[in-house]
Formats: structure tokens, sequence, C-alpha cells
């Protein structure tokens, strides 16, 4: 459960129901994460800790990061050694991924307020342990398809982390292609990386490179089918041809991505052009995801258009479609939602 679901969830309890739950948690928290987050202070003077900033209500400590124990953790984790019974990471200490990962991310945070001449060897390694959390959601890393629940940090928020440490010593350049390939195919963090892009004016630049990678495996996929086609049939045996859709459902989420930022730039015309130019889809899908995309937008005359425009080129829409077409033309109003 998130903090806003936490809020809306308790916003009723009485005065009794609080000091139950409260003293429950505070029960089921070790005593040395209490410690850690201080959470003493919080009871014994509850008006004088929210006074103190967020980033200072952790007692930072002197802190020695062992990179070598870290880049072993992340190697023995992608042979999957902390799945799978092996001779390398005992059955006691599978387990105990979750633990680590989080003080890991605890303690680089810590260690590059303190040494900030080591910042890029740090947000290095929190961007390796990002990268593993996210490869741990396909359940092959752990024993897990949440990682970042398991650790208890949110996604977004160990990404945020990341942007404002390798922004501080990255080039702009350097930045967006680094940004891109660690946030453009976790749906869930994507919003992060854009409304960073936002903050620094990196939306186009972002857009330019988004492009840059779809169209790269656009061409890869048609070079690897050229070559294969233009083989004999007896220089096929036991080849196969590449498989389309290991390249369009990326090119999907690619074409999602730069939607994302067309539509934090707030231009309609753009996102209609994008959703159709780079989604590989057939026609009436492809309406959908357009229609979908530009219910936000509130532009209920580019909705119609764009539905009659199909209508009038053969593409039979959906119902809900034609009802949300419906409604715009009877009311004047956009939907929240396709029902």
């Amino acid at each position: 459960m998130k903090i806003p679901e936490l809020r809306i969830k308790i916003k009723d309890y009485t005065k009794e129901d609080l000091a139950t739950l409260v003293t429950e948690l505070y029960k089921a928290i070790p005593k040395a994460m209490r410690e850690e987050r201080n959470l003493d202070a919080l009871i014994n003077d509850i008006n004088q800790y929210k006074t103190v900033p967020t980033s200072k209500r952790i007692a930072d400590k002197d802190v020695v990061i062992n990179v070598e124990e870290i880049e072993t953790f992340i190697s023995n984790a992608e042979e999957q050694y902390y799945q799978f019974p092996n001779k390398i990471v005992s059955k006691q200490e599978r387990p105990k991924w979750r633990f680590k990962v989080r003080a890991w991310h605890r303690d680089l945070l810590i260690a590059i307020k303190q040494n900030p001449d080591d910042i890029k060897l740090y947000g290095e390694l929190l961007q390796k342990l990002f990268v593993l959390m996210c490869k741990a959601q396909s359940g092959v890393i752990f024993n897990t398809t949440e990682p970042f629940n398991s650790i208890g940090i949110e996604a977004e928020v160990f990404l945020e982390n990341i942007l404002h440490i390798t922004h501080s010593y990255q080039t702009p350049d350097e930045f967006v292609n680094n940004a891109i390939s660690i946030s453009w195919n976790l749906w869930d963090t994507s919003s992060t990386t854009i409304a960073f892009f936002k903050q620094y004016g990196y939306l186009e630049m972002g857009i330019e490179k988004t492009i840059a990678i779809w169209e790269k495996y656009e061409t890869d996929y048609q070079t690897k089918l050229s070559a294969y086609n233009a083989l004999k049939p007896k220089e096929r045996k036991n080849m196969y041809p590449p498989r389309e859709y290991d390249y369009t459902s990326i090119q999907n989420t690619l074409a999602d991505f730069i939607i994302l930022h067309y539509k934090a730039l707030e231009d309609v015309e753009e996102i209609v052009t994008a959703t159709k130019k780079y989604h590989k889809h057939s026609p009436e899908v492809i309406l959908y995801i357009l229609v979908s995309n530009l219910l936000a937008t509130g532009e209920g005359d580019v909705i119609v258009r764009e539905i009659t425009a199909a209508e009038q080129q053969g593409v039979k829409p959906r119902a809900s479609l034609l009802s949300v077409k419906e409604q715009i033309l009877l009311t004047g109003e956009v939907p929240r939602f396709i029902r």
C-alpha cells in the first residue's frame, strides 16, 4: 500500500483505532530500524519532528561501501543464485537479498553526501541495483515478481534518487541517454523520467533519442529478415526468421514513451502523428490507443476527427469508441475514460 492510499484508509479512524494501529506498527518494526529512523523522537514530540526536513530525519552515520561485495551480489543474483539451489549462495543467505539491497540503497545515499568525490562510483552502483530490481520483476532473479515492494522502496523513489545523482555529474547528452536506457521499459517509472526531463528542458532531446532507438529496432529487424530471405532453402535448415513480435513489442513500448514526451509538451497534433507512426498494431487498435491518449487533452474535436477519418478509411471502431464520439457530439464533453 502506498502512502496516499494509507492516508485515505485511516482518515476516518477514531483515536482509539489510531492508538491501536500505532502500537501494533511500533511493535512490528525491528529495534534497529526504529533507532535508524529515529521513531522515538517522532513519538516524544511530533510537532518538533515535523519541523525537521525529511532528508535529515535519518541520522547520518559513517558508512563504508564495500564495492566488491555489491558487485559480487549483483553478479550472483543475475546468475540466479538467489533463486535456485547452488553452492555459491547458501540456503540461509538467499532470503536476505532484500535487506541487503535496502541497506545499500540507504548507505550509498549517505556515502554520496559524505564523499562527494565518489559520487560517480556510488551513483553507478545505485543504478546497477535499480536495474537488477527491474530485471527481478520477471520472477527469475529472486523468489518474487515485486522486488521493489520487497525492499520497501518504491521504484519511482529509487529512480528519482538516481536521476538526481547522475544529473549532477553527467553531461545533458549522457544523462538523457542514460535515463532513457533505464526507464523506458519500466512503465511505472516512465512518468518520473518525463517529469525530470520537463523540469530541465530535456523533452525534445528525449524524443529525438527515443525515436533513434525505435528506428534501430526497425532497421535491425528488416536487416535480419532480408538476410534470412536471401538464403537458399538448404541454407535455412535449422534456422528461423527473426520473430517480428520480439521487435514490435519493444517498439510499441518505445512508442508509448515517445507519446509521453508529447503529452508533457501538450502537443496534441504530435500525439496523433506519433501514435500513428510508431505503434505497430492493427488500424483499429491504433485508433483505440490514440483516443485513449487524447482523452486527457480534452480535445474533443480532434477525437471526433480521428474516429471519423478512420471510419472513412474502412476501419470499424469498437462500440466503446463510437460511444465516445457520440457523447462528444451530443454533449460537447470529453469523457475521462473509454468504457
